[in-house]
């Protein structure tokens, strides 16, 4: 359930309506009152758009798997009922198909389904965002040479989350947020981290990862992803973030698009860290620490050369360790 204001959720609670299919506009996508207001005049106008005997071309019925798909959309942008496109509620894009099944014909346990739910709702308006991924093959030469020294034992993860943090720290439009009509401030760095445990995927947030001393950051990424592992995060670990960082590496993946889950406007993912074959400047063959990061951005919110200088500003930041360790 998305954070609001109490006002908000006795007011979306009178009439019925549920607060994840109502977009946020308060810091750190908080429902505020406003926006509970709008969404009861849109989901006004929509039944009055789809009532019985409504004349051809005012507007057809819409499902209620549809009508979550509109809210949902309206979640990534402008409008309780505006799509990504900024089409009306009538034209919207139908929701992901799901099939009929019986308790018994489900997998996993009730745990593991919830986790499944959640992951499901959470990423219900992905598809409704524009959005692209650029990659670039990083060069970790410098950072590797660091980590026999005075990074030694921190992560690859933790460097990179923290390069990262650091990125949206220095660019308030990639760590802003789509509004409707520009781009919204968010006044802190929050970085989900996802997480593979057996039970699924988990996305505890770490606050302000850019402000904390690196191994301080460290630890507190390998607690988390212990605890994760166990089952046993932290509640308060969960919330409203302004970023999301991937790593797959680990399980043997160079390269995959992460997926944004707005209101955040970017998503970073890690590949495979390793030695890879590299031209030198001169043309002799050499080899060097690589891995390929993906930064995928929504495209109402910042342009593919932003995009190529926010991957140049974290290879700045790799080829500086003595910054990454401050």
């Amino acid at each position: 359930m998305p954070p609001s204001v109490p006002l908000a959720r006795k007011l979306a609670r009178d009439h019925g309506l549920d607060l994840r299919t109502i977009t946020p506009t308060g810091p750190h996508g908080t429902v505020r009152v406003k926006d509970v207001k709008e969404a009861i005049a849109a989901s006004g106008a929509l039944r009055q758009e789809t009532r019985p005997g409504a004349a051809p071309g005012s507007g057809t019925a819409t499902s209620p798997a549809e009508g979550a798909s509109v809210a949902a959309g309206g979640a990534a942008g402008a409008g309780s009922v505006a799509t990504a496109s900024g089409a009306s509620a009538a034209g919207a894009a139908p929701a992901a198909p799901v099939v009929e099944a019986a308790p018994e014909e489900l997998l996993g346990t009730a745990r593991e389904r919830r986790t499944r739910q959640l992951t499901a709702q959470a990423m219900a308006a992905t598809p409704l965002i524009p959005q692209f991924t650029a990659f670039r093959r990083m060069d970790l030469s410098v950072a590797a040479r660091a980590r026999t020294g005075v990074l030694k034992g921190v992560s690859w993860t933790t460097l990179l989350l923290r390069a990262y943090a650091m990125l949206l720290r220095g660019n308030e439009q990639l760590n802003g947020s789509w509004a409707g009509t520009g781009v919204r401030r968010n006044p802190t760095v929050d970085v989900v981290l996802a997480v593979d445990t057996p039970g699924g995927l988990l996305v505890p947030v770490l606050r302000e990862p850019d402000q904390l001393g690196v191994r301080e950051l460290d630890a507190q990424v390998r607690a988390i992803g212990a605890s994760a592992k166990e089952g046993k995060v932290d509640p308060s670990l969960f919330g409203p973030a302004t970023g999301t960082l991937s790593n797959l590496g680990g399980l043997g993946v160079d390269r995959f698009n992460a997926l944004i889950t707005p209101p955040q406007a970017t998503a970073l993912s890690v590949g495979t860290v390793g030695v890879a074959p590299v031209v030198e400047a001169d043309g002799t063959l050499g080899a060097r620490m690589t891995c390929e990061l993906g930064l995928s951005i929504d495209h109402r919110v910042a342009d593919g050369a932003d995009a190529a200088r926010a991957l140049q500003t974290i290879q700045d930041l790799l080829d500086d360790p003595l910054r990454l360790a401050l």
